[in-house]
């Protein structure tokens, strides 16, 4: 986590268009809520969501949203950092900006990642 948060941190496969929101607890509820508000509502389904095998992802909760909406979740082996290559190398300069960010603004975390989710999407891959 950043700052002792926990951040949802999702990104297209495709176009690496980034998401993030801030989880307050690591519920699949917490997650399904984020799923929800901060890419369904704006963007619509993805084909598929690859997951780790944390409890806060591989649960009922994730798995009803993902039938409702039409998409597949995809865990990938525990340990295999490589299989979610793409997001584990953004979420790593996400942390950096918003390590950087709070250390320079004292913003608040929520602000300060919606301020780099915006600078790191214009930034490219």
């Amino acid at each position: 986590g950043v700052h002792g948060a926990m951040i949802l941190h999702i990104v297209c496969a495709y176009s690496a268009y980034r998401q993030a929101a801030v989880l307050m607890e690591r519920t699949g509820q917490a997650v399904v809520l984020a799923l929800l508000n901060f890419w369904l509502r704006y963007l619509g389904p993805m084909k598929s969501l690859l997951i780790d095998l944390g409890s806060e992802f591989d649960n009922k909760e994730v798995l009803e949203l993902a039938e409702k909406y039409d998409f597949s979740v995809d865990p990938t082996p525990g340990g295999a950092h490589w299989a979610r290559g793409l997001v584990e190398a953004q979420h790593g300069t996400l942390r950096r900006m918003i390590c950087a960010t709070m250390s320079e603004t004292g913003c608040p975390l929520e602000d300060c990642l919606v301020g780099c989710i915006i600078a790191a999407n214009t930034m490219g891959q």
